[in-house]
């Protein structure tokens, strides 16, 4: 091989380390310094042992390794969602079904040591029919503080 930096002999210590993992997973060889040295030339050497190799350096080195993390992940994810109890009789979650399913809920707005003005009712009106779909809102008048 012709090369102003590297020999034959460079490039397939080179090559033995980057396609070991492929050599690993499928039992292909790395090639040996003579077919290293062959390749210089055009139509000397069949490439496709050094694709093979390549493609499975690649799935050994990404994405079998990502396989098993999402394989992992997934075994956890379902073991912890076994594990959370949700009380869904509670009234939280009543109200979550009830929304999902249409029924309307009721929004409370309880100002707290502030009295609103009409202006800030009329506001706080739209910006809850806005925001949640609402005609009306309701609310109660100003709790002190400390009480």
């Amino acid at each position: 091989m012709n090369s102003t930096f590297l020999d034959a002999d460079q490039v397939r210590a080179l090559l033995a380390v980057k396609l070991a993992p492929g050599s690993w997973l499928t039992g292909i060889p790395v090639p040996d310094v003579a077919a290293v040295a062959s390749i210089r030339a055009p139509d000397s050497e069949n490439d496709a042992t050094w694709m093979h190799l390549l493609a499975a350096g690649v799935a050994a080195v990404v994405v079998i390794p990502r396989l098993v993390l999402a394989l992992v992940s997934g075994l956890v994810e379902r073991r912890r969602a076994a594990r959370i109890a949700l009380p869904l009789t509670d009234p939280y979650y009543r109200r979550l079904v009830a929304r999902s399913l249409g029924r309307s809920g009721r929004i409370r707005a309880v100002p707290y040591s502030h009295t609103l003005t009409p202006e800030a009712r009329g506001g706080l009106d739209a910006i809850l029919a806005r925001t949640y779909d609402r005609r009306r809102g309701h609310h109660r008048g100003a709790r002190r503080v400390g009480r």
